[in-house]
């Protein structure tokens, strides 16, 4: 009899072991922004490549429900428009979709801008707006989510280098259709620096 006394017992204390605390999975995505090539010129029409990164981050819960770390550190529905404020450039294009972002980087935004022709030449913070959805937060008992909508601005360094840019001021010229003529111009180096050994050809349009 004492035995089975014994038995009961430790069957008792073995039932009352508590279970393992649920662990909600909590993160974010963390958005961030660089053109591939931030180079540019005073006077330069080009498209600037916008790369945009996500380097998501999990606060908790990843060890237990590893396979839920992805969906909260996934940006979704993610848009960038690219700001022209305080900084000498024309951006010519509006808000660019982008989509979903797991962690990682997306094909780089063409972006084209037209750069003041007096722009002093220097480093410039260029302003990017990004907004997208997230999952927040997801309950480890019943899997409920939790939703989220970002809309932040991530700054992004641009250079303007010195550069010659050449304008014509002045034309004297009569020359008449079939005729050989002299034609003389005034050409004026607007730019930031100076030229060496410039040349210049004329082409005519028809």
């Amino acid at each position: 009899m004492r035995h089975l006394r014994l038995l009961v017992a430790l069957v008792v204390v073995l039932s009352v072991v508590p279970a393992p605390a649920a662990a909600d999975v909590e993160g974010n995505p963390e958005i961030d922004a660089a053109f591939t090539d931030n180079t540019v010129t005073p006077g330069e029409e080009t498209r600037l490549e916008l790369q945009l990164i996500n380097r998501g981050d999990v606060d908790s819960g990843s060890a237990r429900n590893p396979q839920w770390a992805d969906r909260v550190t996934t940006a979704r529905g993610l848009t960038a428009t690219v700001q022209d404020e305080d900084v000498p450039i024309d951006v010519r294009t509006g808000t660019q979709a982008v989509g979903t972002l797991p962690e990682g980087s997306a094909p780089p935004i063409s972006v084209p801008i037209t750069v003041d022709d007096d722009a002093s030449p220097g480093t410039y913070t260029v302003d990017v707006e990004v907004e997208y959805t997230y999952t927040s937060r997801i309950d480890d008992n019943d899997g409920d989510e939790t939703q989220r909508t970002v809309r932040r601005t991530v700054p992004v360094t641009l250079e303007i280098e010195d550069d010659a840019s050449f304008d014509v001021v002045a034309v004297d010229s009569e020359v008449r259709a079939g005729s050989t003529e002299t034609v003389s111009l005034t050409v004026e180096n607007g730019g930031s620096t100076t030229a060496a050994d410039a040349t210049l050809a004329l082409e005519s349009p028809n």
